[in-house]
């Protein structure tokens, strides 16, 4: 850990659980920016500046000013999203289709400051009526495309004449334009989470179905008080990142937080895990989180140093960007199959170093890469032959 990481996690732990009684850590002037920066890159601004807040310390006047200026940008962004998911379950709802706001916003009514989350895209849950969610995009002339066999909407701005209008007496033109216009997207899933392991995650559709009344519906309301399912799902979706390109630690914060604050059951929560093959991942996600965000000398389960190492690996110098390196060398490569190899060859090691943790959900992840990849490639070259006969 290098000393500008760990002033994050000192002033982080202060943001998020509230202050110490003294100030333990001395901040040169020079490293006030470095942590800056770093903050940004794991989108906990905000947090660190409420830690920072609880202590004598301050950065330069200038960069602090600008430190407050960005953290009160999010805070209102955060505001208007949180609306805007309502207006869309709400609008919904009167389309005889039921949906939920899926981490973002629905996760942070557990921070102490629900808008110092860092901010993102608004994710819609759809738990029932995904048939017709397109049915009524296209009779609203709503434009929207499919990723992933999810549905993604980019200018959200087209739900404003459909949603209720009482925004406009409070002199909100358009709730959905974000201050500055700050571009996002709103995307709606017809599950809440996927799996690449195929045994697990029809486990998981099952559960997201039959068993809903117990985990689902009342995990996914805004008020909902079984939070259980809802964190397992935070917990695949964020070991998905970690097996493709990495996260950072705003998702990491958000099963924190929930650990800490939101009533689980943890006996229900273990056996939820298990039954989908998570546990082993989630035990080393958890000793992460009890060393490094809640501070604690060890973990209070019997976990492997070197894994805790590895998630620390992935947390700190992947974070979000290497999937920014990744694309940007798939882009500067010119020949496509040199650009598949290389790509095959980093979803291998990937899988490989990340085995131990995730061993299942690793070997089908890169079975289904190779299969996607050898299908548009066979496709292709269908296309071509057709073409040219």
């Amino acid at each position: 850990m290098t000393d500008i990481e760990h002033l994050l996690f000192y002033f982080l732990r202060r943001g998020l659980w509230g202050r110490a009684d003294t100030d333990d850590v001395n901040v040169d002037d020079g490293a006030w920016d470095k942590l800056f920066l770093l903050s940004c890159r794991h989108a906990v601004t905000p947090l660190v500046a409420d830690g920072i807040a609880l202590t004598s310390l301050r950065p330069p006047q200038e960069l602090w000013q600008q430190w407050i200026a960005m953290s009160l940008r999010i805070e209102i962004i955060n505001e208007r999203m949180a609306r805007c998911g309502e207006l869309l379950v709400n609008w919904l709802a009167d389309e005889n289709i039921s949906a939920s706001v899926f981490k973002g916003t629905s996760v942070a009514r557990w921070y102490p400051e629900p808008f110092h989350r860092g901010n993102g895209d608004i994710d819609i849950v759809v738990n029932n009526g995904w048939d017709r969610l397109e049915r009524l995009f296209l009779r609203c002339g709503i434009s929207f495309f499919y990723e992933s066999g999810e549905i993604i909407v980019e200018q959200p701005e087209a739900f404003a004449p459909f949603v209720s209008v009482a925004e406009a007496n409070k002199g909100v033109r358009n709730i959905f334009t974000l201050p500055g216009n700050e571009p996002y997207r709103i995307e709606f899933h017809y599950a809440c989470e996927s799996l690449y392991n195929p045994f697990a995650d029809a486990r998981l559709k099952r559960m997201s179905g039959h068993e809903s009344s117990l985990y689902v519906k009342r995990s996914f309301s805004l008020s909902g008080d079984a939070p259980e399912f809802y964190l397992s799902c935070l917990v695949l979706h964020l070991r998905r990142h970690v097996l493709s390109y990495g996260i950072g630690l705003k998702q990491v914060c958000d099963v924190a937080v929930m650990l800490r604050r939101a009533n689980l059951d943890i006996t229900l929560l273990e056996s939820l895990l298990r039954r989908l093959g998570a546990w082993r991942f989630s035990r080393v996600l958890f000793s992460f989180v009890e060393v490094y965000l809640y501070g604690m000398p060890v973990p209070s389960r019997r976990v492997s140093d070197k894994d805790v190492a590895l998630l620390y690996s992935i947390f700190m110098d992947d974070g979000y960007m290497l999937k920014i390196q990744r694309e940007d060398m798939g882009r500067r490569e010119s020949s496509s199959a040199m650009r598949i190899v290389h790509n095959g060859w980093f979803w291998i090691r990937r899988s490989i170093r990340l085995f131990r943790l995730m061993p299942a959900e690793a070997f089908f992840f890169v079975c289904r890469k190779t299969y996607k990849r050898l299908h548009t490639v066979v496709c292709k070259t269908f296309k071509v032959i057709h073409i040219i006969h």
